[in-house]
């Protein structure tokens, strides 16, 4: 494994969330959530850390969804309204694995980069999670 890996920004691969999803995902996916593009900066494991890179089109919204894992979400451009609170460039967000949230983009869309300790790919729903109860 190398200490070093490097993620050049001309070598950006952006793929939309419909197109990585698995088919039960996808049937969950409203236009929005199917069309946000993601860019894979360090993909994670279960000991290496994860990085990506999202845009979202202008007033796309997120439903209400949890990871498993924390996350740090760092705003790069656009906006992100998170309840009554605007989240503008340069601001964060933490969230706890397994916390429900939901947000919406900017009318200009929102850029963001999301952190997390490991690779993660899930997205609960509130309804799934009350179903595996």
């Amino acid at each position: 494994m190398a200490k070093i890996k490097l993620s050049d920004a001309d070598d950006a691969k952006w793929i939309r969330t419909i197109d990585m999803a698995t088919p039960e995902m996808a049937a969950t996916l409203d236009r929005d959530e199917a069309e946000t593009l993601v860019n894979f900066h360090a993909e994670g494991s279960d000991d290496l850390l994860q990085l990506f890179e999202v845009k979202l089109p202008a007033n796309a919204k997120q439903r209400v969804h949890a990871h498993e894992h924390d996350e740090i979400i760092y705003v790069v451009a656009g906006a992100m309204r998170v309840g009554n609170r605007t989240l503008k460039p340069g601001s964060s967000m933490f969230v706890a694995g397994e916390t429900f949230y939901s947000f919406e983009a900017g009318p200009d869309g929102l850029h963001y980069l999301n952190f997390r300790p490991r690779k993660d790919l899930s997205y609960i729903l509130p309804e799934t999670a009350e179903a595996g109860r």
